[in-house]
């Protein structure tokens, strides 16, 4: 396949690009030129698009461009906000089931044999903590913990949807 080129391509299109009128020399090669009658013919209508896109485009006044930009950087400090509160409110969920854990692990150790866990210098810890003044708090704190773990994930999903 041939290249077919004209060396006055580049003229006809850098006169056309800055919008002014053809000579009268470029003018009469682009009328005898195929070549440069069909760049001289798209890059007018292109010239022509461009300019009447440039006149009808619509520029927003100076108050509504300031009040977008406004918008636009409290959006993004909610943004980040909100992400900082469900990361506090994950590591509190986290913290809270922790503890639930432990106080259901001392719980179940209350009802082991101490002596597994504990040596001879620690028996009034254990004769303390057998003691029916202790024992007599395990059920409520069992229906507590209960009803803790029944709402975490309920917790957890309010704390992770975005809304």
């Amino acid at each position: 396949m041939t290249r077919v080129e004209c060396t006055r391509e580049s003229e006809i299109f850098e006169a056309i690009a800055a919008g002014r009128a053809l000579s009268d020399e470029l003018g009469t090669h682009a009328a005898g030129c195929a070549i440069c009658r069909d760049l001289a013919d798209v890059a007018s209508a292109i010239h022509r698009d461009f300019n009447a896109a440039m006149r009808e485009a619509h520029v927003p006044s100076s108050g509504v461009a300031w009040w977008r930009i406004q918008r636009r950087a409290q959006e993004k400090a909610v943004r980040v906000a909100s992400r900082t509160v469900t990361f506090v409110q994950l590591a509190t969920l986290a913290g809270t089931v922790c503890l639930v854990l432990a106080i259901l692990g001392g719980m179940s150790l209350m009802k082991q044999d101490w002596k597994l866990w504990i040596d001879r210098a620690y028996f009034s810890a254990i004769d303390y903590f057998t003691s029916p003044a202790i024992t007599q708090w395990a059920t409520p704190i069992f229906f507590i913990t209960a009803i803790c773990l029944t709402l975490v994930p309920f917790a957890i999903y309010y704390a992770v949807t975005e809304e």
